[in-house]
């Protein structure tokens, strides 16, 4: 309880107070979904009709928490759109059940899927230059965790998806879990639009092929980190999300990489059983990286970047990972670096350094192994990896 209010009073975005302003039987939902929505005027049904699909094959009540954002320097466009989903979803939700609204924000309360939109968008409400899909997943993900905070939400995990996602059938159909820290990742794969272009469908592989080599090369090199961070198919419990005091809100993109990073160091990764969820493949500038970028480099034929990582690249790691193993479930401080194939790059680079100055420490095996996985995290991989590359030429 103490965590919960020193996160919600101290670290929470100001949004947490629309909450106490809901009407008061705008409570008992299954699930909280959360979505910042930035153009996504056409993509947004879509979302909307597979979650209400979803919670009709499961039979769940679902709040969709819709973040509707774009920054002072936006394009016209952008902001056009964004308005314009505003005004269209107002008019479409006035003439239903339950409607609220205020000059930030309105809602309904539905049987399977109720909605609650938030106004970042209109002039005097919309972000800085310098502020974006970081703070939108904050704003909404807050937003979501005091609700369940307060018992309106009534199951976790939280979900985050995106507005040109669109969720499978049985994607809250889940297991029980009985730990208060976790998280879970879905599976996904990338809408191929009928009538695409021959490049574009290759693009689509392509980026895939690489995501998923990735994975699959953290998976060989047994890392705790083996997932994928892609921020329409992440679901996290209350306690999790506030331990690591959400999301990352001056990150411009890759805010579910660092988020998950620090989630991964906390929570246990439960196996999500559901279908994929279906992500857009359209090219995109709207963050500086991302599916969007990607594909648009692949399109204009900028392929370097995106070939698949080889399985040899992640046989330092791998020897790496496992030489921390035995160092830290030895009982004596004393042991032989100097067989290992890959000793000179392990000292050459620092990695040693870390793994002799935590050997050191007054800690049992099991802590300093933990200490380790907290410090190499993510991050500190996905630079190995680079580094590996660099030295070993693959």
């Amino acid at each position: 309880m103490k965590a919960f209010n020193k996160y919600f009073s101290t670290y929470a975005e100001k949004e947490i107070q629309f909450v106490d302003l809901l009407p008061s039987d705008f409570k008992d939902f299954d699930y909280a979904v959360t979505v910042p929505l930035c153009d996504e005027l056409e993509d947004f049904p879509r979302l909307v009709a597979s979650l209400e699909k979803a919670a009709g094959f499961s039979s769940k009540s679902i709040l969709l928490i819709a973040l509707v954002n774009n920054r002072l320097n936006s394009s016209q466009e952008v902001k056009k759109n964004n308005l314009e989903l505003l005004k269209i979803w107002k008019e479409n939700l006035r003439g239903e059940g339950l409607f609220f609204q205020n000059e930030i924000f309105f809602g309904l309360k539905r049987k399977k899927v109720s909605f609650f939109f938030i106004d970042c968008a209109s002039e005097g409400k919309c972000f800085q230059e310098k502020e974006g899909v970081g703070l939108a997943r904050k704003i909404a993900c807050d937003v979501a965790s005091y609700l369940s905070y307060k018992g309106y939400v009534k199951k976790d995990p939280i979900f985050s998806t995106d507005g040109d996602a669109e969720v499978p059938c049985d994607f809250f159909c889940l297991q029980e879990v009985k730990i208060k820290f976790f998280f879970m990742v879905s599976p996904f794969s990338h809408r191929i639009e009928e009538g695409a272009p021959d490049s574009k469908k290759e693009a689509i592989k392509r980026y895939e092929c690489y995501l998923n080599s990735y994975v699959e090369g953290l998976l060989f090199a047994r890392s705790p980190y083996a997932f994928h961070t892609i921020g329409s198919c992440i679901a996290f419990s209350l306690e999790a999300y506030v331990l690591v005091r959400g999301f990352p809100k001056s990150r411009l993109a890759g805010e579910d990489f660092y988020f998950l990073s620090k989630v991964a160091k906390v929570a246990v990764r439960v196996e999500a059983l559901c279908s994929p969820i279906i992500l857009s493949s359209r090219e995109s500038t709207r963050v500086p990286f991302g599916t969007g970028q990607s594909l648009k480099k692949i399109v204009a034929e900028e392929k370097d970047s995106y070939k698949p990582y080889e399985k040899d690249l992640f046989y330092p790691l791998k020897a790496y990972l496992e030489l921390a193993q035995n160092i830290f479930s030895q009982k004596q401080d004393d042991f032989s670096l100097e067989e290992n194939e890959f000793f000179f790059f392990f000292k050459n680079y620092g990695y040693l350094d870390l793994l002799l100055a935590i050997s050191k420490e007054n800690l049992s095996g099991e802590r300093k192994l933990k200490k380790f996985h907290d410090t190499f995290d993510a991050f500190n991989t996905l630079k190995f990896i680079h580094k590996t590359k660099e030295v070993f030429y693959f």
